[in-house]
């Protein structure tokens, strides 16, 4: 069981997952503060809940989950929005008209959800209730307004918003033949839709990365190698991180294998210590350098 934020706890309001979110629109927004502000400190709120079900794609813009009541998917439209003589949707805002259909659009999203939690191995419950909204938080809805699969019930408008928390959980008496969720079954749907076995820092995956990085010279690093092919006697100085060993591990590479049009030659490494010296190993061609560290007790 998920156990709620101190910051929730303390506070008269609902669990909000994220906390803070990013909004696409101004509308969600708008709606997302109502209930925050009206909910209970029992409900729990997700945003931008995105999921991929039988290789679609679906949105709900807010889900939200009443112990006791049920669960509600809310499909938010800004803007104007008004329904022609033949059932069509139309959604007016200030980039022009747009034909939507938020009903179907919110009721698959909504099966797409309860298909993913009801799929979790973690989920036993079985069928619970789940409910569909749609929200017009700048339109104005006709209390006697009826669709067949939209009835009023099922359409919060901008009169509504004053009382926005109590009508979502009115909204889920139309389906009493499922039971509830409790506050369990809704600390266990927000730790569903969190995902599963998720990857986790991997030091391995670190080490990898930085061995690759080594292997590979920068373009001043093989510069500065050309130059030492026609010296002798080489110092290079550097802080922690700049490359010094990764330098000379390609050097050693390089002198080892006779690149460069040179004969292959012995190398001898020294190491600071014997880690060190095992490490270096692995990074260099084996069979091809004498490997050493200076004894113990003796300064480098």
């Amino acid at each position: 069981m998920l156990a709620k934020s101190k910051a929730n706890s303390a506070s008269a309001g609902p669990r909000c997952v994220p906390s803070d979110p990013v909004w696409v629109t101004e509308s969600e927004r708008v709606v997302w503060e109502r209930l925050r502000v009206q909910a209970p400190s029992d409900w729990t709120l997700l945003a931008n809940l995105v999921l991929v079900h039988a290789q679609r794609e679906y949105e709900i813009d807010l889900l939200v989950l009443i112990p006791g009541s049920g669960v509600v998917a809310l499909e938010v439209k800004g803007g104007s929005v008004a329904v022609d003589a033949e059932g069509r949707w139309r959604q007016h805002t200030s980039e022009g008209e747009t034909t939507i259909d938020p009903v179907t659009q919110v009721t698959r999203a909504k099966y797409a959800a309860r298909s993913y939690v009801e799929g979790d191995p973690r989920w036993s419950r079985g069928r619970l209730r789940w409910g569909h909204g749609i929200v017009v938080p700048y339109s104005r809805i006709d209390d006697e307004f009826a669709l067949p699969n939209c009835p009023r019930l099922l359409i919060h408008d901008r009169n509504d918003m004053a009382n926005f928390a109590a009508r979502l959980r009115g909204s889920l008496a139309i389906d009493r033949g499922l039971p509830a969720p409790t506050e369990r079954d809704c600390d266990q749907i927000v730790g569903i839709l969190r995902g599963r076995n998720l990857p986790i820092r991997d030091v391995v995956a670190l080490a990898a990365e930085r061995e690759d990085r080594v292997e590979r010279l920068t373009e001043e690093q093989a510069m500065i190698l050309n130059v030492t092919r026609l010296l002798n006697r080489v110092e290079i100085r550097g802080g922690a991180g700049s490359g010094k060993t990764s330098l000379a591990l390609a050097q050693v590479r390089s002198l080892a294998t006779g690149r460069g049009g040179q004969p292959a030659q012995r190398v001898a490494l020294l190491c600071y210590s014997i880690g060190s010296n095992d490490q270096n190993l692995w990074m260099v061609l084996g069979g091809a350098c004498v490997m050493g560290a200076p004894s113990r007790g003796r300064s480098g």
